[in-house]
């Protein structure tokens, strides 16, 4: 007899490259699919063996929230300016990474300056020292983001790890892509009764730290 308490519901919440990706409206979906080659001889008129050719792991993630911060790391070529340009827009914060006075990153959807004489950050800020929040408006810093268009840049330059974890869940319950690629194409829409919601592709791409794990990566180590 089954038990009730493998029974799951509930959303979850969305990271990638270690940075919440906020709200969504209208349910992450995780997509898994194969294609085979069978195997025949003449002599039999079943196959006689059967070889996955193709595997393709899908996370489709409807962003709720509109913050050039987040899509600028999402979408290839895009580059961000903030003010009059003399601050440099480094991209999504990285753990241990080198950065100088004025650098700007981008972490949990919001952008943040470094600078070394902050001895305090304030809260949801990368570290507890050092960095300090970015005001975006008409008043202080002005923000564009442009995309390049370029038909032959690089995609994999905009893969990282993303990491799906059910609300209410531990690490057992979550789904992680190791190296997941954003497919460079969203769509939204401007509406009277609806939020905006920009939906987003997530596709697995393989790497030599591994695919796809469900639950806990650390487990084993």
């Amino acid at each position: 007899m089954g038990e009730s308490n493998f029974v799951e519901m509930g959303v979850c919440d969305v990271s990638f490259k270690g940075s919440d990706l906020g709200f969504t409206k209208g349910f992450v979906k995780v997509n898994y699919s194969t294609e085979s080659l069978e195997t025949t001889v003449d002599q039999l008129d079943a196959p006689v063996s059967e070889v996955i050719s193709e595997q393709k792991f899908e996370v489709v993630v409807p962003l709720a929230e509109h913050s050039l911060a987040r899509l600028s790391q999402l979408l290839p070529g895009a580059s961000v300016t903030i003010g009059d340009g003399t601050k440099e827009f480094k991209g999504v914060y990285v753990s241990g990474g080198s950065y100088v006075d004025t650098d700007i990153v981008e972490f949990d959807g919001k952008f943040w300056e470094f600078d070394d004489t902050v001895t305090e950050s304030p809260s949801g800020a990368p570290q507890t020292a050092d960095w300090k929040a970015v005001a975006i408006d008409n008043a202080t810093n002005k923000i564009k983001m442009e995309l390049s268009g370029a038909s032959d840049l690089d995609l994999d330059s905009t893969a990282g790890e993303l990491v799906l974890k059910p609300t209410g869940g531990d690490a057992n319950d979550w789904i992680t892509l190791k190296k997941a690629l954003p497919v460079p194409s969203m769509s939204f829409s401007f509406e009277k009764e609806n939020p905006r919601v920009y939906e987003m592709t997530f596709k697995a791409l393989a790497d030599s730290s591994g695919w796809v794990v469900f639950g806990d990566e650390t487990a084993g180590a």
